[in-house]
């Protein structure tokens, strides 16, 4: 009798790995990819499907899914039971039972490693159970590795200031883009308004007013308070870009859904959400989506990090002798004076209320910016004035520096004051005409360093403004770019 049991049970046995194989019900198991094309780097879901088609429960099953070749496995939590064997490349799902007619499903994810386009990534699983010992194969799933249609995603600058929100507008300066630049000017801490909420544009700007606006744009050297996301396209796709707060929540929708041509492109993010509400300081992350017309769908991100700036000692003392400790102008003259930016008169005297002039203003700026060494070579230059003659000797570099280029417009323009060719030196400057040459040097002309970081598809290069980007082995990216522009939009080249 125990005997003719035994025989019953092999032949069950047999019966079972039978069925399992596909004759009649049984275990089976299947792989799916979440997608049948990939592109390198791309993050692919691969599901397990395990079945009993019956007609017996089945005990201690286990299902093995080989980790194909070109996907690596990537940091997760797996399903209870699960555990992946990084020495075999395989992930293992131990379960207690599968009554007959039920499926369980195992899930997990891998990074694509594969960047030859063509590559087939194929994954086969297999099941065992006490009753069928013999591990056996299961349907296999395939997916294809194909070229990316998103080459880099990255911000430039990827740095940027934040703007205080202004409670109200300033009363007394409109929208019209000549005078909306102040509001940005007070929203960065260039230019402040006045308690009753003007800005008085027409008032004489004094020599103090003058030095903070400027060592407040110096506090501001290498920053904007914009960023362009710039991204590059090796086909046609419809691109989504998305900025993300800390928590992940959507705060401005930058692109949606644009349907754009192979090449390089760009969105500009001002800091602010989708109302128009300025954002307060933290890391922004930018996310883009690009589908193209064979319904490949990549994704790439990177982070903008927003922060103020940080208040000048208030202790620092100037050597000016009509500078008192305490007065509001104090830190920003003793800067100003360390750095060389300002000038006193004889006797060691700033004269901080007395009205600024023109050519006072203009040697500041062009200090501020940085050409001082170029004003110096150029003392001897023609201006093309008809009061050039009333330019002071020791200002003509200056001049000439400020005003190089601007009969076509193309040139620097840190100075403002022209009527009928007169440069009006002596003539003093108001504070709408320094907000206005202030908004000039801050995006100005000529060759600027910006930080830009992003990341470039797997397989391939980018250049910007001629550099090649160095990327490590995410493919991620952080480096200086010097642009031959003070715009931030670059030239992008991505191959």
């Amino acid at each position: 009798m125990n005997a003719q049991r035994r025989c019953l049970v092999v032949m069950g046995l047999v019966l079972v790995t039978v069925s399992a194989a596909g004759a009649r019900g049984g275990l089976t198991v299947r792989t799916l990819f979440d997608r049948a094309r990939a592109v390198p780097d791309d993050i692919v879901t691969l599901t397990v499907v395990c079945r009993n088609d019956g007609p017996l429960g089945e005990s201690n099953v286990r299902v093995t899914q080989p980790l194909p070749a070109g996907l690596e496995m990537v940091p997760q939590p797996l399903d209870t039971g699960a555990r992946f064997d990084g020495e075999a490349r395989s992930v293992e799902w131990q379960m207690t039972d599968l009554p007959a007619d039920s499926d369980r499903a195992l899930s997990f994810q891998a990074k694509v490693v594969a960047d030859a386009p063509g590559t087939a990534l194929q994954a086969v699983a297999e099941v065992r159970s006490q009753r069928q010992a013999d591990a056996q194969p299961g349907t296999p799933a395939t997916a294809q590795v194909v070229g990316p249609p998103l080459l880099a995603a990255f911000a430039l600058p990827d740095v940027m200031i934040a703007q205080d929100a202004l409670p109200k507008p300033l009363i007394d300066v409109g929208a019209a883009p000549g005078e909306a630049l102040t509001q940005r000017l007070v929203g960065l801490g260039v230019v402040n308004g006045f308690p009753d909420g003007t800005f008085r544009p027409g008032d004489n700007v004094t020599r103090a007013q003058a030095t903070k606006m400027l060592v407040a744009v110096q506090q501001l050297a290498g920053l904007r308070d914009r960023v362009g996301v710039n991204l590059a396209l090796s086909r046609p796709a419809t691109v989504t870009v998305t900025m993300v707060d800390s928590h992940h929540q959507t705060v401005r929708k930058l692109a949606d859904h644009w349907t754009l041509p192979s090449g390089a492109h760009q969105v500009i993010w001002n800091g602010r959400d989708d109302a128009g509400k300025a954002l307060p300081v933290g890391v922004y992350r930018y996310e883009l989506v690009a589908l193209d017309a064979d319904g490949v769908e990549q994704h790439l991100d990177g982070t903008v990090n927003v922060i103020t700036v940080q208040p000048l000692p208030l202790q620092a003392a100037s050597s000016f002798s009509d500078v008192p400790k305490g007065a509001w102008y104090q830190p920003y003259v003793a800067a100003a004076e360390r750095s060389g930016l300002v000038k006193g008169y004889p006797g060691g005297l700033f004269e901080p209320k007395t009205p600024i002039t023109r050519v006072e203003h203009t040697a500041m700026v062009v200090r501020a910016a940085g050409l001082t060494a170029e004003a110096e070579k150029r003392m001897n230059d023609s201006l093309g004035f008809s009061d050039a003659k009333d330019v002071p000797k020791w200002a003509v570099g200056y001049v000439a520096v400020a005003t190089a280029n601007s009969a076509d417009g193309d040139g620097r323009l840190y100075a403002v004051g022209y009527k009928e060719n007169c440069f009006d030196p002596q003539h003093t400057l108001t504070r709408g005409e320094a907000a206005a040459v202030l908004d000039q040097l801050l995006d100005r002309e000529g060759a600027t360093t910006l930080p830009a970081s992003g990341r470039v598809a797997r397989g391939h290069e980018v250049h910007i403004d001629g550099v090649a980007v160095a990327v490590g082995d995410t493919g991620r990216f952080r480096q200086a770019v010097t642009l031959r522009s003070g715009e931030v939009s670059p030239n992008v080249v991505a191959h």
